[in-house]
C-alpha cells in the first residue's frame, strides 16, 4: 500500500496542475486491498461475517458505491444516508440504520425488511405502532444496546438491558404478533483495545442468550471502533496496543464462532460490523500548497490555502503522516496552519524542514472525518480525485462555489441607494 513519504513531486505536481489546490486524492487500489484484508481476516474465522461500511465517516458516493461492488453493506444514521444508500442500489436487506434520531426513512426499511436497530423508547413506540396498524404484514427489528466496557464515560446512544425500561421493551416488541426481535447492536466510541472488543462480545452474547434462549438470533452487530491499517509514523503515536485484523477476528469473530458451535451453519447468527475510518482513513491524501510566511513574538506561522477541516478528525489530536515537497530554502521550521480565522486551526505543529511559498504538502490519513465535518465556513469544499487502479485519475466531486454554499438563503435585493449630497 501506497505511503504518503513514497508520493513524488511529479504526481503531486500533475494533480495540482489538473485539479488546483487543494485536493483530495483517494487511492482506489490500496482502500480495495484494506477493504479484503478486513473482511478475509474475519470470514477466515467465521464465515457469515459482512462489513457494513459506516457512511457518516465519508459518505463520498464514489466510495459507498466502490463498498457495494465489493459486497459490502450501508450503515446509516440519517435519511440522508439512507437515500445514497437507495440511489447506490442498495436492497433494503443490506442496509443498516442506526442513530438516535431517525427520520422518515425507517418506514420503507421497516417494509423492506432491512436492519433497522431501535435506540431509545419512543422509537420503539412509534415502530410498534406502524406494526400494529399493518396487521397484515411482518415485521422486524433489532435493538442497540448501552453498555460500560470500561470504556471511562457513560455513552448517550442505545438501552440499558439492566433496566426495567429495556425488559419492558422487549415484551413490548414480543406482545406484537407481526413484529420479531432479530438481533442486537452495539457502538461503543473510544475503546479500540482488544480488551474492549472481548468486553463487547462477552457482553453482546451474553444478552443474546438472555433474549434468544438456546437458540440465536438473526445477527449480532458489534459496531466499530477497531485499529485500521496505519502508515507507521502514525502507528507509533498509538503506541504497541494497535491489533491487527487478524487479531480482532481471532478475537471477536472466535468467540461468537466458539459460543455458536453447537448451531448449524444456517442457524448461526451474522456477525456484522460497521468500521469507517478503519477502511478509508488512510486511503485519501490531502494536496495542499504553502501560501504565507511569518515571525509572530518567536513563533514561526506557515500558511496553508487548506484548513484543519478538510485534514480530518484524527489531526486535532495526532500528527498526520505528511510529506513537503521544497523547492528551495527560503524558510525553514514552524507551524503549518490553516486559512480559517480559528486560533485552534493547526494541521502541523513545529515543522523543522526548509520550504518556500508554493511548495506543496501533502497530508495522509484524510479519509475519516474531513469532507463530512468540513462547513460552509469562510471558504467552500474542494475537489476528489480517485487514482485509479490503472494509474489514470478521474475527478469524482468538483470544487464547491461561492454560490452553493449560500443556495439555501434567501438573497435580499439591492437596491442602488444612489449618493447624499
Amino acid at each position: 500500500m501506497t505511503s504518503t513519504a513514497e508520493l513524488t513531486g511529479e504526481f503531486v505536481k500533475r494533480m495540482r496542475e489538473k485539479y488546483g489546490s487543494p485536493v483530495y486524492v483517494i487511492d482506489e487500489a490500496s482502500f480495495t486491498e484494506n477493504y479484503r484484508n478486513l473482511e478475509s481476516a474475519f470470514r477466515k474465522v467465521y464465515p457469515r461475517y459482512r462489513i457494513a461500511y459506516s457512511y457518516k465517516t465519508n459518505y463520498t458516493p464514489y466510495i459507498c458505491g466502490k463498498v457495494h461492488e465489493l459486497g459490502g453493506m450501508a450503515e446509516v444514521v440519517s435519511d440522508f444516508e439512507y437515500d445514497l444508500a437507495k440511489r447506490l442500489g442498495y436492497a433494503g436487506r443490506d442496509i443498516v440504520y442506526n442513530g438516535p434520531w431517525k427520520q422518515e426513512g425507517w418506514k420503507e426499511l421497516l417494509e423492506d425488511k432491512g436492519i433497522l436497530n431501535i435506540d431509545n423508547p419512543q422509537e420503539a413506540e412509534r415502530i410498534i405502532a406502524y406494526a400494529q396498524n399493518h396487521p397484515e404484514k411482518d415485521y422486524q427489528a433489532g435493538i442497540r444496546v448501552n453498555m460500560d466496557i470500561g470504556q471511562g464515560f457513560i455513552s448517550r446512544f442505545g438501552m440499558d438491558p439492566n433496566t426495567e425500561a429495556f425488559g419492558r421493551l422487549i415484551r413490548d416488541i414480543r406482545d406484537t404478533n407481526n413484529l420479531k426481535l432479530a438481533g442486537i447492536h452495539c457502538h461503543i466510541s473510544q475503546a479500540r483495545g482488544i480488551r474492549y472488543w472481548k468486553a463487547r462480545t462477552d457482553t453482546m452474547l451474553s444478552l443474546a442468550d438472555r433474549l434468544f434462549g438456546g437458540g440465536a438470533p438473526d445477527y449480532i452487530d458489534l459496531g466499530s471502533g477497531m485499529y485500521g491499517d496505519m502508515e507507521s509514523e502514525l502507528r507509533e503515536q498509538f503506541g504497541d496496543d494497535v491489533p491487527s485484523y487478524e487479531d480482532y477476528a481471532a478475537t471477536v469473530a472466535g468467540t461468537v464462532a466458539e459460543h455458536y458451535r453447537h448451531l448449524e451453519d444456517e442457524k448461526k447468527p451474522w456477525l456484522y460490523t460497521e468500521p469507517g475510518a478503519t477502511l478509508v482513513s488512510r486511503y485519501m491524501w490531502l494536496i495542499a500548497t504553502i501560501v504565507s510566511y511569518k515571525e509572530v513574538q518567536g513563533r514561526k506561522i506557515a500558511g496553508l490555502d487548506c484548513s484543519f477541516y478538510n485534514a480530518g478528525e484524527t489531526v486535532r489530536y495526532k500528527k498526520l503522516p505528511f510529506k513537503v515537497f521544497s523547492s528551495s530554502t527560503d524558510y525553514a521550521g514552524g507551524d503549518f496552519v490553516g486559512y480559517t480565522c480559528l486560533e485552534d486551526d493547526l494541521l502541523l505543529n513545529d515543522y523543522a524542514g526548509s520550504f518556500a511559498i508554493g511548495d506543496p504538502v501533502v497530508f495522509g490519513n484524510a479519509g475519516g472525518y474531513s469532507v463530512v465535518f468540513k462547513p460552509p465556513f469562510i471558504l467552500p469544499d474542494i475537489p476528489m480525485v480517485v487514482l485509479q487502479q490503472d494509474g489514470e485519475t478521474r475527478l469524482v466531486k468538483r470544487a464547491q462555489t461561492f454560490g452553493e454554499m449560500l443556495c439555501c438563503y434567501e438573497m435580499p435585493e439591492i437596491q442602488d441607494a444612489g449618493t447624499k449630497e
